[in-house]
Formats: structure tokens, sequence, C-alpha cells
């Protein structure tokens, strides 16, 4: 499959106006893994293989309703380049919650019991992606930059 360029510049610029906000790893672990909001919310520390570089996925969470992942081709392990394990590693560093079963994106507002708010987390992307002049596309992008590096 052909990577369209276009694709990949808007991911891009979409990510460096997500850099300039707090809490922007949110933004990519989704456009890295194309990962689903959903998904990439749930995402608890005990999901990171630190060892083997791996990040399984096996829930979503919607409405603050945890439960199964959308698709059972969505329940999978996915592998973590370098790079993207070093800033997951930076953030749970930094991660006022960071136990196993902390969530990887606690909410400070719930007191890490619950990760942040799905409709929180669109409308600050779609906010972003407004900022940068591009569509929001995560899926599209992680598939994209999945196909770029092969």
């Amino acid at each position: 499959m052909q990577v369209d360029p276009s694709v990949l510049a808007d991911l891009v610029q979409f990510l460096h106006v997500c850099a300039d906000q707090s809490h922007h790893e949110k933004e990519e672990q989704c456009c890295c893994l194309g990962l689903r909001i959903s998904e990439c919310l749930a995402l608890k520390w005990s999901d990171v293989d630190w060892i083997n570089g791996k990040l399984t996925v096996e829930r979503g969470i919607v409405c603050q309703q945890v439960d199964d992942v959308k698709t059972t081709e969505s329940r999978k392990s996915l592998a973590i380049s370098p790079e993207l394990l070093e800033a997951v590693k930076a953030w749970k560093q930094a991660a006022q919650f960071s136990f196993l079963e902390d969530w990887i994106f606690a909410s400070p507002v719930q007191l890490g019991r619950l990760p942040w708010s799905y409709d929180q987390v669109w409308r600050t992307y779609q906010k972003a992606a407004g900022k940068a002049g591009v569509g929001w596309r995560t899926r599209l992008w992680g598939y994209a930059l999945v196909e770029y590096a092969q």
C-alpha cells in the first residue's frame, strides 16, 4: 500500500499543535499506534510489556464505562517502537498515578479512579485538528505510520 504523503503531513501538523498542549502523550499513542480513543484511554500500566516492547489492548472505555474492545480484531498485542516506549516511560515517571493497575491516562479530577473523559479528549482532538487545519483521522494516521515504517 502506498502512503499518501498528505496523510503524514497532516499527522505531523496535528502532533505539532498537540505538543504545545500539556498531556499530549494521548495523542501520540493514539496516532502512532492507530488506537481508538476508547482503547487508548483504557490502557493501564500493566498493559505495557517494558522488556519486550509490547502493548496489550484488551479493553475500551466510553462514557466512563469500561468494556471490551469494539471488535475482536482490536484485541491485540502491539509492538512499540523504542522511541515511543521511551516516551511512555517518561510519562510514567511524571504521572501522578503510576502503579501497575492505574490507568496510563488517569484523570486527576477523578483521583485516578477513572481515565480522562472520552468526550473531553474528543473535543481536545477536534480543537487541535481545527487549529492545525487538518481533518481528524487518527486511525488513518496510525495505519499510514505502520505502512510508512515497513
